[in-house]
């Protein structure tokens, strides 16, 4: 006994294909049909075919007629008799549907590229392809719309072409269309009620575009359970009561290749599909179809089913309702049903809106004929079609990561990658647009060379009141950069602003802003909310208790001097108390009222800040001496007071800190005296 090993099968499958394809033009049930038992293998029994379904007969394992070896002949399968058969693998549809049948989701029909017509699958040429007759040229359900001319395919007169695989009726005035695109050779023109009709341009769609579906979604495969097959027959005139149907190789009679029974059909007939020959005066049977030009057709308002069976509602508008592929071909064969909704195939075409068309994707580097070809789902920028090649528009660039078309030539404000790609001098590139240098300043799409640009000349400085200095543009005395590109004056406390630069370049932490009780847009320098102004500066808000690190920083909402820092604490001066987290009032029970044995009047103090143990009266060379005027102070030789009482509210905070930090010499008695010795300069008034 003969098993086939894996390499056995292997050449009895191409054996097999060779026999079916040296006849493929030949309907596989009719007289030139290959039978499938010219597969087989020797035997004895039936015991020794394995394939399942397979027989032993004149001592050759084969399939019963009818019938067809798997790839693997392992099992034999029933070869398709129609187009939208149920399958399992692609053998049982080439066997039918002939090169471009293919098994898709168990269905058999034609690859993509091919089309269906006359009972099985042709390779489709585009438009302008090289083509031996008529049915290489058909597309788009278009029966009769294109010819092979001298070997080419053209649309056929009175039609005109979209993209390459499209050519749809020229529709004059009062004739029949389907889209306002049919009647654009009359600008004037729009299709209204399925005519071409002038200055009525139609705004709805609704009569035909929103289609209501109750039916179930249509499988091909669905069509297999419905395949009839009629009387026991042994020649095919034992089947002439059917018209146009054959005896098959199982016993059966069945309709010839490119006929088909209608489901409403009870006398069996078989009757020709849409794209069959006709003569004009033949009645049609398909609802909807008509005989034009000597082809069976769907009248101008219906496409044909994919099986070319049916006359089905078009859907003429994008994005509209549909339940098969075939309602949305008005917008070319790679228009889909996607969710109910007819859409582009966006893995094979983008949307054309003057055409109303899905046109075929090409991408970069690949051949084309016309612009439309070009498009890369999601690229930024513009394709164009030069030289027949796919390449980004004229000026421009496929970026390093192939997804923009930048320009080679980018101006201020364009898409860039490198710096070299920024035209405009002095631009760099930055975060991919182009942008001027970082000391230049944009004006009138040029860069202007600004604050802290090198220069040599005045004039080289463009913002106003700049100047060259030091061989650096920098803005004139009593100016601030508040820009690259400006020099604004600085503004004192109180003082009219436009940013806070110039505000805070005279005192610290100040801001530019406008008043809470004002409403006026005019802005002033300030200190915000969060601090307040002493000694010349915006000192951050500590409230009493709040830690500190000098005396500025401790806040009263009036007399700011009671406030002082010790030991990192906002606190009272040691004659005044806590009243409030803002307030200290006056301690009656430690101050101290002396009457002085002397009165000054205009006098000036002379604060002299020595070391506590020197008891001499010359301050120490690192001693520091500072001259406050003064109104008027009390003086007793007997008593040491308070020092502080007497600095004036205009001392800066680092003389205050300095002073603030031999307070706790205050307690110690005479010595405080020694190290905080008054000096009185009496001038008289």
């Amino acid at each position: 006994m003969w098993l086939p090993t894996n390499s056995t099968f292997f050449l009895l499958f191409i054996v097999q294909i060779l026999f079916h394809y040296g006849n493929s033009f030949n309907h596989p049930l009719e007289n030139n049909y290959v039978s499938t038992n010219n597969i087989k293998w020797s035997c004895k029994s039936d015991a020794e075919c394995t394939a399942n379904g397979s027989v032993c007969k004149e001592q050759q394992c084969q399939c019963l007629p009818g019938y067809v070896f798997n790839n693997d002949m392992t099992a034999c399968l029933r070869v398709a008799k129609a187009y939208g058969d149920k399958c399992e693998e692609t053998i049982q549809c080439s066997r039918y549907l002939f090169i471009g049948g293919q098994c898709i989701k168990n269905a058999c029909i034609c690859a993509p590229g091919f089309h269906y017509l006359h009972g099985r699958c042709y390779k489709t040429v585009e438009l302008a392809g090289k083509c031996k007759s008529n049915d290489d040229c058909y597309i788009n359900s278009e029966f009769g719309s294109t010819v092979c001319d001298n070997g080419i395919c053209k649309c056929r007169d009175g039609f005109y072409q979209r993209e390459y695989r499209s050519c749809r009726k020229k529709a004059n005035i009062d004739e029949e269309c389907l889209a306002d695109i049919d009647c654009k050779f009359n600008e004037d023109a729009y299709c209204v009620n399925f005519k071409c009709t002038l200055n009525q341009k139609k705004t709805s769609y609704n009569r035909t575009s929103q289609i209501s579906f109750n039916s179930r979604y249509r499988k091909f495969a669905d069509k297999y359970e419905t395949i009839t097959e009629w009387n026991n027959c042994t020649k095919d005139s034992d089947c002439k009561i059917h018209e146009n149907a054959i005896c098959d190789t199982s016993g059966k009679c069945i309709c010839k290749r490119a006929y088909f029974v209608p489901s409403t059909n009870a006398n069996k007939l078989c009757i020709p599909e849409l794209g069959q020959p006709c003569k004009n005066d033949d009645v049609p049977i398909i609802k909807n179809s008509i005989c034009k030009n000597d082809i069976w057709t769907c009248i101008n308002t219906k496409v044909a089913s994919k099986n070319n069976q049916e006359c089905l509602k078009a859907t003429r508008k994008y994005n509209s309702s549909c339940q098969y592929d075939e309602h949305c071909s008005i917008f070319g064969p790679d228009a889909i049903c996607k969710n109910k909704r007819c859409l582009c195939n966006n893995e094979r075409s983008h949307f054309v809106e003057e055409l109303q068309f899905c046109w075929s994707n090409r991408g970069i580097n690949e051949r084309c004929k016309a612009n439309e070809d070009c498009y890369v789902e999601g690229l930024n920028g513009t394709l164009v079609c030069t030289t027949n090649v796919c390449n980004c528009s004229e000026g421009t660039h496929l970026n390093s990561n192939g997804t923009a078309c930048i320009n080679s030539n980018a101006e201020l404000g364009m898409f860039c990658e490198f710096d070299e790609h920024c035209t405009t001098l002095h631009s760099v590139c930055t975060n991919n647009v182009c942008t001027c240098d970082k000391t230049y300043y944009e004006l009138k799409k040029k860069c202007y060379p600004g604050i802290n640009t090198k220069c040599t000349l005045d004039r080289h400085c463009q913002p106003t009141f700049s100047f060259c200095s030091s061989g650096v543009c920098t803005c004139k005395e009593g100016y601030v950069n508040a820009s690259t590109s400006t020099c604004l004056p600085k503004a004192k406390y109180g003082e009219e602003c436009s940013y806070d630069v110039q505000c805070n370049v005279v005192t610290p932490n100040a801001i530019c802003s406008r008043n809470s009780n004002n409403s006026s847009s005019i802005k002033s320098c300030g200190c915000g909310k969060d601090r307040y102004f002493r000694y010349s500066s915006c000192s951050i808000k500590k409230l009493l208790g709040e830690s500190c690190t000098s005396r500025s920083e401790c806040y009263l909402d009036f007399n700011q001097n009671r406030a002082i820092c010790i030991n990192g604490l906002c606190t009272c001066d040691w004659q005044y108390v806590r009243v409030s987290d803002t307030l200290c009032d006056k301690d009656l029970k430690r101050q101290s009222v002396v009457i002085p044995s002397k009165r000054c009047y205009r006098n000036v103090l002379k604060v002299v800040l020595t070391d506590p143990v020197d008891q001499s009266d010359t301050p120490r060379p690192n001693s520091m001496s500072l001259i406050v005027p003064r109104g008027a102070f009390n003086y007793s030789s007997t008593k040491c007071e308070s020092v502080l009482t007497l600095i004036d509210e205009g001392l800066t905070s680092e003389l205050a800190d300095r002073i603030d930090s031999h307070r706790d010499h205050l307690n110690f008695g005479q010595s405080f005296c020694f190290a905080m010795q008054l000096v009185i300069e009496t001038k008289v008034l």
